[in-house]
């Protein structure tokens, strides 16, 4: 951790400090924003990464401008990793999709399209939602998913695929995305 990263042992213990006074709070703003303990735990490190650089203005005696201070810093490091992570799954989702169907890509375009389609995917059946998610929310290979949810590739496979069907039909009832 950044602990490390130091050999000035006064910086070392007030960051330490700082850490155990303020991780469980900074955790909470992060796992509300990204709903994933492990990426929650990612954005509370990458802020303390980030308060790092500005320790000697940290004021320990001044409680709530401090607390505002790590608060503002895990906000914004998780709001990143909440935008990458959409960024990432629709251009991989749009990818996939388009392969099958070209008017995937015209309908998935558009800048409150990731949320719309978040909310059209929470239609699908448990096990869909949950192999989508898994694909391309966070990135598991069908081999890899398969092997978590204890069942064969082809059966992740056809899932996915069925998934798709009825994104396109939940889609096409909605108007499309952008409409």
């Amino acid at each position: 951790m950044i602990f490390m990263l130091t050999e000035d042992e006064a910086k070392r213990t007030k960051i330490e400090r700082l850490y155990n006074k303020y991780r469980n709070m900074m955790f909470y703003v992060a796992n509300n924003i990204l709903h994933d303990e492990f990426l929650a735990e990612d954005a509370v490190q990458q802020s303390f990464v980030q308060a790092y650089n500005y320790l000697y203005k940290i004021d320990e005696n001044n409680c709530r401008k401090t607390r505002n201070f790590f608060v503002i810093i895990c906000r914004n490091v998780s709001i990143n990793i909440y935008n990458q992570m959409k960024r990432r799954a629709a251009e991989e989702l749009n990818e996939d999709m388009a392969s099958g169907d070209e008017n995937i890509t015209e309908i998935v375009i558009g800048s409150e399209s990731l949320e719309r389609l978040n909310n059209i995917i929470g239609e699908l059946k448990p096990i869909y939602q949950e192999v989508i998610f898994l694909k391309y929310s966070h990135g598991f290979s069908v081999a890899e998913i398969a092997e978590m949810k204890n069942i064969k590739p082809d059966t992740v496979q056809k899932r996915i695929e069925r998934a798709k069907k009825q994104l396109l039909v939940l889609l096409s009832k909605e108007g499309g995305l952008n409409g």
